[in-house]
């Protein structure tokens, strides 16, 4: 294990940031179909130190249609061991789903290339103890409006494995590559030190 950043060479406990900028994933142009990141070795990129992961997410695809449903799947396990719960919202209807024994956990809703033009949708999905021996939860938040038809989404999530997370990857169930202008972003939550 690296030595973790809320230590110092001295070994003695400091308290910085409890949010640490691990990885960030930017397009300038279009292309990408997966975003894949992967546990490090150095202070930084060490998942092991962390109890928490959080993506944020801001982005559009370019299949051909309105939407682009943003899935993931950790340690590159493609099992059906992810379940997730989700409702969904758009103003004028509210649609509760609950999906069972994937081999991918879906965590956000967002705008594919025949929905109005640069429109993009942003998420926050948040892992939580990555590194425990029971199994991975989850809880993703996205918004977006497409073609007018604004919605939010909410999912909570479990990954049905007890190994750490070491390993996240992120693609959108229409095929295709994610626009230029799509960004994610990967922070690590430490354990606070002091209250």
């Amino acid at each position: 294990m690296a030595q973790p950043s809320y230590l110092s060479d001295e070994g003695a406990l400091t308290d910085g940031e409890a949010w640490v900028a691990v990885t960030s994933t930017v397009l300038t142009v279009d292309g990408t179909p997966t975003i894949t990141w992967n546990s490090g070795a150095t202070a930084t990129t060490d998942w092991s130190q962390y109890m928490d992961l959080v993506i944020i997410g801001y982005g559009r695809a370019t299949a051909s249609d309105t939407n682009a449903l943003v899935r993931m799947r950790f340690n590159n396990d493609t099992a059906s061991v992810y379940d997730w719960q989700e409702i969904r919202g758009s103003g004028s209807v509210v649609a509760p789903a609950f999906i069972a024994a994937r081999n991918y956990v879906e965590c956000a809703y967002w705008m594919a290339d025949s929905a109005s033009a640069n429109v993009f949708g942003g998420a926050a999905v948040h892992l939580y103890d990555i590194n425990s021996g029971k199994w991975k939860t989850g809880q993703s938040l996205s918004a977006g409006d497409r073609n007018g038809s604004g919605y939010v989404n909410q999912y909570g999530f479990v990954f049905k494995r007890q190994d750490p997370i070491t390993r996240i990857d992120i693609w959108n169930h229409h095929g295709g590559n994610w626009k230029a202008g799509t960004r994610f972003d990967l922070f690590g939550v430490l354990p606070r030190m002091v209250s």
